[in-house]
């Protein structure tokens, strides 16, 4: 039951990025940017690489569903 609400909420979400390509984009680049920053060879950067993502996702949830 948990599964289909969050894949439900993420489908909600991916609709949301189509409609403002700007937050898309700006998560797009800002991922890449911690990546390339923090060599994920090295296994201690991957916690910083994993837990940078989800607050970088968390807000571009939240400015997806942000009213202008």
């Amino acid at each position: 039951m948990a599964f289909e609400r969050e894949r439900s909420e993420f489908l909600r979400f991916s609709k949301r990025l189509a409609e403002k390509p700007e937050v898309l984009e700006q998560m797009e680049r800002a991922i890449e940017e911690v990546y390339w920053t923090y060599d994920t060879a090295i296994r201690e950067n991957r916690f910083v690489v994993g837990g940078v993502t989800e607050f970088i996702v968390g807000t571009a949830e939240r400015s997806a569903f942000r009213e202008k």
